[in-house]
């Protein structure tokens, strides 16, 4: 009977369950609720379907309309959460899982609110020495500050992905074990693996990051040869069902490099290419795309920035569907003192040894990812001397014209941006945030086809000094596309009364009239947030100097002095990459630009800029050094500032 419901049912239960085959098991379960549109219990299963396969587009299709017109119907209710989580719609997201707490036994909530399932040793310290009370909540407020991922918006979006990550680890890894297996606790930490194969779904498929991290596990356990196989499951050796004993193994199978026996990569397999028993330990063994071994049910995660990258094994040692960290291989009876040292090798990585050595360093992870493509453009920044102890803090943005969509308003061309600015300190117990709209038409926007061109564009903010965490956001109002980058960033205090000297903004152009936003004083300071100046174009550079001394008569006179250090590094991707370390190579070169002044004031607080020619400058990484000499005083102040030139 085409149009009997259960059937459906049964099907998506067999896909979903056995086969693991959860967009089969979605058609079934979509079939059986458009046969019964009103079972609360059918609609739960398709969402735990949707949820595996990631179909959260499906979720608000089918699941949510229902949730909407049922809202008692609780066990939906963090299903449809996630569905909103991943259509970037945090708000409906948090509002959902936060009905689902409400409407849970105080037990089960618990779970979701523990910090101690993420937190660190230290953390945890702290929270327990705290007050019960007003006093433990704010700390938990700031322990998820801390970790909010987007300071741009006030909704903290890591406290809703802990939220989901539990219930991911209560509704899929709590088998005959409460509140779940080791599989929960670390999915609770680390999220979804970047790569994972089970032993009834083999995954083939790796990236070059994934295989660099298993393939250097494989290499430290194993030796050098072990870099011949393709490891489809556990790289450390798991139990196998079969018993081989060690008389079954020419020489001692726990030597210190098992997979040597001849020195020949060959040597390593048998007669029929399959991997030798030598890479077996009594009834342990790894699982390579060559072994057709039985082992116990195992799960075989890698996460490639947790700690360098790291693959961590489970398995169901009872066949109970309940999965611990993989043992270390029976040694019992074993007294050789090579056999001894080699196991000792192996407990470097076992799977416990490598989550508590993680969890150390990284207690927790969250990246999210940015909705839609990426959209990659340019910033830079200086921060100058502001009103009542305050730092004037500036973003210059570059807005590439290949990286936006471009609309044509009759003959003229029209971007729309939207630029923001988010600064948070240390406790994360102040958050400073700035956003705003920009729009350029006609000759404001630059042509696509020319190389390196932007729209260069400024946000001003004041901060008090101190250290925080920057995040500067760029987002297309007509694609949708947008870009976030992040940085640590140390303000200065410029009201300590003596010599001090501001961050150096470069400029593609100081020039005497222009836009009011570039206006400081009587000059126009056109940023420059590529810092990359081409072949015969002049560096332009703008500071401030505070607390110059004056003499009886009340002058000043202070010396400055500007040279430009050279490097032989390529320019592509230098700042980035290895921006430590260059002021050392800058240091060590003869500057190929020197200018020196002398001037003399009646102002204690002085503006400077400059422009200098750079024929004389090689191409590539330059650094320019700025000194300021108080020559009443004697005291110096040195402030330096990479930018490309050439290329």
């Amino acid at each position: 009977d085409p149009n009997y419901g259960p059937a459906y049912r049964l099907l998506g239960e067999v896909y979903e369950r056995f086969e693991e085959d959860h967009t089969r098991a979605m058609q079934y379960y979509q079939k059986y609720v458009e046969l019964e549109p009103d079972n609360p219990e059918n609609l739960y299963s398709y969402g735990l379907a949707c949820v595996q396969a990631k179909e959260f587009d499906t979720i608000l299709e089918h699941i949510a309309p229902y949730l909407s017109a049922n809202p008692d119907i609780v066990q939906l209710l963090p299903i449809v959460a996630q569905g909103h989580f991943y259509n970037d719609e945090a708000q409906k997201a948090l509002e959902l899982f936060e009905r689902y707490l409400a409407n849970i036994k105080s037990s089960e909530r618990a779970h979701y609110t523990d910090i101690a399932y993420i937190a660190s040793d230290t953390e945890l310290q702290e929270y327990h020495a705290a007050t019960p009370g007003p006093e433990q909540q704010a700390y938990r407020e700031q322990f998820w500050a801390r970790r909010d991922p987007d300071i741009l918006t006030k909704l903290n979006e890591r406290v809703i992905e802990h939220y989901r990550r539990t219930w991911y680890a209560r509704t899929y890894y709590s088998s005959n074990v409460y509140p779940w297996d080791e599989r929960g606790a670390v999915y609770i930490r680390y999220g979804e693996p970047d790569y994972r194969s089970r032993s009834n779904d083999r995954n083939f498929v790796q990236t070059a990051e994934v295989e660099r991290v298993r393939m250097q596990m494989a290499v430290d356990i194993y030796g050098p040869e072990a870099a011949t196989y393709t490891f489809t499951g556990p790289v450390f050796p798991i139990r196998t069902s079969l018993d081989i004993s060690f008389d079954l193994v020419e020489g001692n199978p726990f030597e210190r490099n098992p997979l040597e026996r001849d020195g020949t990569i060959e040597s390593v397999l048998n007669e029929q290419g399959k991997l030798n028993t030598r890479l077996k330990f009594g009834r342990f063994s790894p699982v390579t795309i060559d072994s057709e071994i039985d082992t116990v049910p195992w799960e075989t995660w890698t996460y490639i920035q947790i700690n360098g990258g790291i693959e961590i094994t489970f398995t169901d040692e009872m066949g109970n569907g309940r999965y611990d960290f993989a043992p270390l291989p029976d040694a019992t009876g074993i007294a050789d003192p090579e056999a001894i040292a080699y196991l000792a090798r192996m407990t470097e990585h076992m799977p416990a040894v490598i989550y508590q050595q993680a969890v150390s360093t990284s207690p927790d992870f969250y990246r999210p990812g940015l909705p839609g493509d990426i959209l990659n453009f340019y910033y830079d920044l200086a921060h100058f001397r502001g009103p009542d102890g305050q730092t004037n803090l500036e973003i210059y943005y570059g807005i590439p014209p290949e990286q936006v969509e471009i609309e044509q308003e009759a003959d003229s061309s029209f971007i729309h941006v939207q630029l923001a600015v988010a600064l948070a300190n240390e406790g994360h117990t102040s958050i400073y945030r700035t956003t705003d709209e920009f729009a350029y038409r006609g000759a404001q926007v630059p042509s696509t086809t020319e190389q390196g061109a932007f729209v260069p564009e400024i946000i001003k903010t004041q901060v008090p000094p101190g250290k925080y965490e920057l995040q500067v956001q760029m987002k297309d109002l007509i694609s949708g596309r947008t870009g976030l980058y992040r940085q640590e960033l140390q303000v200065r205090d410029y009201e300590i009364p003596e010599l001090q000297v501001s961050e150096i903004q470069l400029a593609s152009n100081i020039a005497e009239e222009g836009a009011t936003k570039f206006q400081k004083e009587d000059v126009w300071i056109i940023p420059i947030p590529t810092r990359s100046y081409a072949i015969k174009q002049n560096v332009y550079a703008y500071f401030e100097i505070y607390n110059l001394t004056k003499d009886t008569f009340g002058q000043t006179r202070y010396k400055t002095e500007y040279r430009i250090r050279s490097s032989a590094m390529p320019a592509v991707g230098v700042f980035g990459a290895v921006a430590t370390g260059l002021r050392t190579i800058f240091r060590t070169s003869k500057p190929q630009v020197a200018i020196t002044n002398e001037l003399t004031g009646r102002d204690a607080d002085e503006r400077e800029y400059v422009e200098i020619v750079l024929n004389k400058v090689r191409p590539g990484v330059n650094a320019l050094e700025v000194i300021v000499t108080d020559l009443i005083s004697g005291k110096s102040i040195e402030r330096e500032v990479r930018f490309r030139y050439g290329n």
